[in-house]
């Protein structure tokens, strides 16, 4: 068995597979990130649990389980044809099964300044790293943190949660007219931005940011589309993801708008499976 990626659909399989063939098959783990829950990442930046917390399995786990990993690398290519997987530095792993369960990216929108320093978003360990090492850089000038967020979907609400915990100041930035527009109607939506109120936290809807400045003062100026500017020192992206399919060019497995799956999570070739966000359902 092969798996690519190492999210919770990764080690879920790997200890079932374990349940049922008694250890006699090989597990091959291929992830360019240490193997972790992304959504235990709000739990650390609320500063709830510490960065080794996330992770799902250490060595002591893959050795337990008789796994042969390989963090830090890429898949490049995949053959359901020839049932090899070839890797970035050009090393080819040949299977018997397959799992893709390589999740998803974080959607950058196409504006101006979304590259600065400070301006991330919330969707890997990297980049909730960097965030905090951005606001630890901002204590010696005895400066709490102002962040825009910009997006109030679900994901984003979980990350919101997190930063209030950090009693960093907030703003929502959502170009609908209501926060939360995929999951509550009108009152419901009015309910919540009230409730945020009473928690000093600013809601801005209608809007969408135009374009990012970085100011003198090292601060960063977000201008929005009714001519508002907010001044922050974080500003978090959270505004959408897109699932990881770079790697099947030219695989012939089929996809919508991620990998198709039946009801067994194969794919249509019967010996390849997907999982997680990288999966499409019927």
């Amino acid at each position: 068995h092969v798996i690519i990626g190492g999210g919770p659909a990764a080690t879920n399989a790997i200890e079932t597979i374990r349940e049922f063939d008694g250890g006699r098959s090989s597990i091959t783990l291929i992830c360019d990130e240490p193997a972790h829950s992304r959504m235990a990442l709000p739990y650390w930046l609320a500063g709830s649990i510490p960065e080794a917390h996330t992770h799902t399995g250490d060595a002591a786990y893959f050795t337990r389980l008789d796994v042969a990993t390989r963090f830090g690398a890429r898949v490049a290519a995949i053959d359901p044809q020839r049932k090899t997987v070839k890797l970035a530095d050009g090393n080819e792993l040949k299977f018997d099964n397959l799992l893709i369960a390589t999740g998803a990216s974080p959607l950058r929108p196409p504006i101006p300044g979304v590259d600065l320093p400070g301006v991330e978003p919330l969707w890997s360990l990297a980049h909730t790293d960097r965030v905090l090492k951005y606001a630890e850089s901002l204590q010696p000038a005895g400066r709490t943190p102002r962040v825009v967020l910009v997006g109030a979907g679900f994901i984003g609400f979980i990350v919101l949660n997190a930063m209030h915990k950090r009693k960093w100041l907030l703003t929502v930035v959502e170009r609908e007219r209501q926060v939360l527009p995929r999951m509550l109607d009108a009152p419901a939506a009015d309910h919540v931005r009230r409730w945020l109120a009473t928690r000093d936290v600013a809601v801005q809807c209608g809007a969408t940011v135009q374009q990012i400045k970085q100011q003198a003062d090292g601060a960063k100026a977000v201008e929005l589309s009714d001519g508002r500017s907010l001044t922050a020192d974080i500003v978090i992206l959270a505004t959408g993801i897109r699932p990881n399919l770079d790697l099947l060019q030219g695989s012939g497995i089929a996809t919508g708008e991620a990998i198709l799956v039946n009801d067994r999570m194969q794919t249509n070739f019967p010996h390849v499976y997907a999982g997680g966000d990288v999966a499409q359902g019927p």
